[in-house]
């Protein structure tokens, strides 16, 4: 386990799910981590998190990719309707 480390922590696990889905489309292997009971409290995510994992040695590629998306995501948001 001293090999996995924490990316990024969330508050509710869709939003780990996607980045998790998209680091896997760029071949890492990512893991969610969260304490909600099995799925019974998912209110707990909020107070404890939902972690997404990653290997230490692909800590760096996934932050740039996890990074871009974001950039991208603002640049979507930001543009003028029609054009």
């Amino acid at each position: 386990m001293k090999d996995i480390v924490t990316l990024r922590t969330y508050g509710v696990e869709m939003s780990a799910q996607m980045d998790k889905a998209l680091l896997e489309g760029f071949g890492l292997q990512a893991i969610i981590q969260k304490d909600d009971c099995g799925g019974m409290r998912p209110h707990l995510q909020m107070s404890t998190g939902v972690r997404l994992l990653i290997r230490r040695e692909d800590k760096d590629k996934a932050e740039a990719i996890l990074s871009a998306q974001c950039e991208v995501g603002e640049d979507e948001t930001n543009a003028e309707p029609g054009g």
